[in-house]
């Protein structure tokens, strides 16, 4: 990808505190590239659920240094 996107993550503590779920948004902006955008034309919400909360802080610090994302 060419282009530019909005990345966010976020933890969320799910079903009575016993799974924790990181979401990666992608939002669209100006400098996103036009195939990325035929492609997924209202961005793009992925998701991934955790039994511990250990687990899903450090996948969601290694997925924000992957994407660029600081936090």
């Amino acid at each position: 990808m060419d282009g530019q996107v909005l990345a966010e993550t976020e933890l969320q503590k799910r079903v009575d505190l016993k799974i924790f779920r990181v979401t990666l948004r992608l939002t669209p902006i100006g400098a996103t590239d036009d195939g990325w955008l035929d492609k997924h034309p209202d961005g793009e919400y992925l998701e991934w659920d955790f039994n511990t909360l250990e687990e899903a802080e450090e996948f969601q610090i290694k997925l924000n240094w992957k994407m660029g994302i600081e936090k």
